[in-house]
């Protein structure tokens, strides 16, 4: 069982984080950046895929 005062001390604790977070353009900028950073590796190979593609049916072809 966990004492009073440490009980307190815990609510105490938790209820010190109680505000409401605020978001602010530079957050959203964070979390664009993030995203590009997490997305655009991908999004390169997939693009270098289809040109490679494309260039060997166009070799293939002529």
């Amino acid at each position: 069982m966990i004492k009073k005062d440490t009980k307190q001390e815990l609510y105490n604790e938790y209820n010190k984080y109680d505000e409401d977070i605020k978001i602010d353009w530079t957050d959203i900028i964070a979390f664009i950046i993030a995203a590009f950073q997490v997305l655009l590796p991908y999004v390169l190979i997939l693009a270098a895929s289809a040109a490679a593609i494309m260039l060997l049916f166009q070799f293939i072809m002529n």
